[in-house]
């Protein structure tokens, strides 16, 4: 079990630091143009500006519907990849 939230931890860290949670990324003129191109396929990038646009009103980066249609594509791409996993497993 402690080695599962070593993972996670490893995985979830650079998303939420690529995600905008903290500073600007890719309304930022100096941010490295490799760094905007990594935030734009991070999942969480979408879900923050999203949120964030919805509570101040200032939509940073993308448009607010751009913003809900990637997050229901990243949810329902993942719900299928989770159910052929699952599928495949022996429980």
């Amino acid at each position: 079990f402690q080695g599962f939230q070593i993972i996670m931890n490893l995985l979830i860290m650079p998303l939420l630091f690529l995600s905008t949670v903290f500073f600007p990324i890719a309304s930022n003129p100096e941010m490295p143009d490799i760094i905007v191109k990594i935030s734009y396929l991070n999942p969480m990038f979408y879900m923050v500006d999203g949120i964030r646009g919805s509570l101040t009103g200032i939509n940073n980066v993308l448009h607010p519907l751009i913003d809900l249609v990637m997050v229901l594509i990243i949810c329902v791409v993942m719900l299928g990849l989770g159910s052929y996993f699952f599928s495949k497993s022996e429980v």
